[in-house]
């Protein structure tokens, strides 16, 4: 084949697969911009109980996840220092949004407890005198995640800064167990049956990683939580270890790329027998290829 074709077929290859992912970042961008985002954030830190005891950071967590998730695009439904009862409202109204459609997220800052295998969320005035009362007087992990799934909505994540303390005193038996929901990614401060740090700063240490990766521009969900586990356990010196469980396919950005402003260059040298070399400048505005530098 001569080669001028060769240096032809080079170029049509490259402009088709220049164009072809340019095309294909614009239409995934205008679905993220159109989809449904709707979020739920909850802090609580003023447990009326003495086995609860007051927390420092959860109403921060919960006012700075609740701007960081506005900017990137979801409606938040929103509640602080809430009662049981107020908490099982404000998840039966978000769920409600979500049979629309979309993207769903329950951020939780606050008291979480496991006990007999399931997770539960304390509401303010949790009255929880021994490990009988918590399925009474709290709102169940279980039933939260059923709402969510059931709203038939294409992904839900759930963030959970929770299991600060274990008001029980059952030592190693602390904190949350494995939870797991059909199409939803989970994320937990630490690792199940560990016991979360509160933080010295003004945010929940794990608050704090998800804050400072969830902005990131083109990276996926699991790759933002990989850094977050890789942010906690280099402030805590290795004591709390976040984990993850996800049931979701496909990839999700919290904050999707856009097309590339600046022109790209491609330089291509062919093996023997042929000898040439050509570069090549993409245009992404006017999907326009030029070729310059061809030497046989």
């Amino acid at each position: 084949m001569p080669t001028l074709t060769k240096i032809k077929l080079i170029t049509l290859l490259i402009l088709f697969t220049t164009i072809t992912a340019e095309a294909n970042t614009r239409a995934l961008k205008k679905i993220y911009e159109s989809e449904n985002r709707i979020a739920l954030v909850i802090g609580n830190n003023n447990y009326t109980h003495k086995r609860l005891g007051t927390l420092q950071n959860p109403i921060n967590d919960a006012r700075a996840m609740k701007n960081a998730l506005k900017k990137l695009g979801f409606s938040v439904y929103y509640g602080e220092n809430l009662t049981v009862r107020a908490m099982d409202k404000k998840v039966s109204k978000f769920s409600r949004a979500l049979r629309h459609g979309g993207v769903g997220l329950f951020f939780f800052a606050g008291h979480g407890i496991e006990s007999q295998g399931q997770n539960y969320l304390m509401g303010t005035n949790s009255n929880i005198d021994d490990e009988d009362d918590v399925s009474y007087e709290s709102l169940e992990l279980k039933k939260v995640l059923q709402k969510m799934q059931n709203s038939g909505n294409r992904l839900n994540i759930v963030l959970l800064d929770a299991c600060r303390n274990d008001p029980f005193g059952r030592g190693g038996e602390g904190g949350l167990a494995k939870s797991t929901a059909r199409g939803t990614f989970i994320a937990y401060a630490t690792s199940p049956g560990d016991v979360a740090e509160d933080g010295k700063g003004k945010n929940g240490v794990f608050t704090a990683q998800i804050l400072k990766n969830i902005d990131r521009v083109g990276v996926p969900i699991e790759k933002i939580f990989k850094d977050v586990k890789v942010g906690v356990l280099h402030s805590t010196h290795n004591r709390q270890r976040p984990w993850t469980n996800s049931d979701i396919t496909g990839d999700f950005f919290f904050k999707l790329g856009t097309v590339r402003e600046k022109p790209s260059t491609y330089s291509f040298k062919s093996k023997a027998p042929t000898h040439f070399s050509l570069t090549i400048h993409t245009q992404p505005r006017d999907a326009k290829v030029y070729i310059t530098n061809i030497k046989p």
